[in-house]
């Protein structure tokens, strides 16, 4: 008699359900951890990513709009989620 491995049976040793959501979560934290602190930059700053004085200088040559960043309306928003709490929790 053969015998037909499954998915969640790992080396002969059958995982239960909790187990693997453990180890799914444990995979899974840093990219919320990573999501955090994108979330975190814009509340502070208005943007998820920090824009250089290149970029700004580079959009001043080509007679672009000046970029005016406010993190209010996030801000706003993080809080009407109860995301802003979250967010200073974990810092």
């Amino acid at each position: 008699m053969s015998y037909a491995r499954r998915p969640w049976e790992l080396t002969g040793i059958g995982l239960s359900f909790p187990m693997v959501a453990v180890l799914r979560f444990k995979k899974l934290a840093p990219l919320i951890d990573g999501f955090k602190a994108v979330a975190a930059s814009i509340a502070k700053g208005g943007l998820s990513a920090p824009v250089t004085s290149m970029a700004l200088k580079r959009r001043r040559d080509l007679n672009l709009p000046e970029l005016k960043f406010s993190s209010e309306e996030a801000v706003k928003i993080y809080q009407k989620l109860g995301f802003l709490k979250l967010i200073e929790e974990s810092k």
